[in-house]
């Protein structure tokens, strides 16, 4: 994970902490998609996905509100929400607890009821990049004229 930070220039209270958990990936490694038929036998690899356990029950994925956790939510702490509208907050959210991870461990995935699972097929190939043609400066205008014509 990374941890991010507020600018330098503004005061940066130790609370004003967030963790990505996200991974930079430089486009060397980026995955392309490619408009190609699916392999030969993709049918029952998909199935065969469908059918595999989760790693943990889908149940305990997310985390169920209680006071102690909504009390840690900073709502309407600035005094822009009045305290009619902040119960109002909190009574729309409450269902929606298990969207929050206030741990590691209720970090979770997508339902797979909702969501199959996805199998993703790749393509064996040579990797390559194009090298820009290097145009004098001189020769800019007459290829510019050369290409619209």
């Amino acid at each position: 994970f990374t941890t991010v930070r507020l600018p330098p220039k503004l005061p940066t209270p130790p609370e004003a902490e967030a963790k990505v958990y996200a991974a930079y990936k430089p486009v060397a490694r980026k995955v392309w998609p490619m408009a190609e038929e699916l392999p030969p036998g993709a049918d029952e690899r998909i199935e065969r996905a469908r059918a595999e356990p989760r790693l943990r029950p889908a149940v305990s994925i997310g985390h169920r509100f209680t006071e102690a956790t909504l009390a840690q939510l900073r709502i309407g702490g600035d005094g822009l929400l009045s305290e009619p509208e902040v119960a109002l907050f909190r009574s729309i959210i409450r269902p929606l607890g298990r969207a929050f991870a206030f741990d590691d461990d209720e970090i979770g995935s997508v339902d797979p009821r909702i969501v199959a699972p996805m199998v993703i097929f790749t393509t064996a190939h040579v990797p390559w990049e194009l090298k820009l043609l290097p145009i004098p400066r001189a020769h800019y205008d007459k290829l510019l004229e050369l290409l619209r014509a």
